[in-house]
């Protein structure tokens, strides 16, 4: 699970700073951030600059959860706390947002396709020539031949993929084990 805080500065060149040095206090960040809760671990502290501005990309592990709110109680106070730290000064940091974006929460995207947000699962079935005919009304190798035609048309338009209706299997899973529906966008 990711989020992104963006924080702000005077001028790019603060931004550039405060990017350069950010390995240096990872541990801090990481340290702030695992103390909100024992199953957040952060995996992954990445930097983008944008204009005067430093989007951090920040990537945790919370075991089976998805939990994207104690993702963003993790980073809300490792915000705080490094707005409340030595760093400010040093940096210029005026201010930050708690998502600035690119973590696409509750949306699709092409980083969510890049970098997978919560929990990824596989799942790998076969449909029988029967199974098909009897249900779907269709033959197997049609209903292949139909999503080998189509995946066409959908790459044109920009889609994610190319599924039959994913988006209601996702729903029908979380609205059945009490997950977050607004993420079926980026989970399907």
């Amino acid at each position: 699970m990711s989020r992104a805080p963006m924080f702000l500065f005077a001028n790019p060149g603060h931004a550039i700073a405060f990017a350069r040095a950010i390995p240096s206090f990872r541990s801090d960040f990481a340290r702030w951030a695992e103390s909100t809760s024992r199953y957040v671990r952060l995996q992954e502290l990445d930097a983008s600059i944008i204009g005067s501005s430093v989007h951090l990309y920040c990537s945790y592990f919370c075991g089976s959860a998805a939990d994207q709110n104690m993702v963003s109680k993790a980073t809300q106070y490792t915000c705080e706390r490094l707005r409340a730290s030595k760093y400010v000064e040093r940096f210029g940091i005026k201010d930050f947002i708690i998502e600035g974006q690119l973590a696409s929460d509750k949306k699709p995207s092409w980083g969510n396709v890049q970098r997978p947000r919560g929990v990824e699962a596989l799942a790998w079935g076969i449909i029988t020539n029967n199974a098909c005919e009897r249900i779907l009304g269709c033959s197997a190798e049609r209903l292949y031949h139909t999503q080998m035609v189509l995946k066409d048309a959908g790459i044109r338009n920009g889609q994610f993929g190319c599924n039959i209706n994913t988006a209601n299997i996702v729903a029908a899973l979380f609205v059945s084990t009490g997950q977050d529906a607004g993420s079926i966008a980026e989970a399907s």
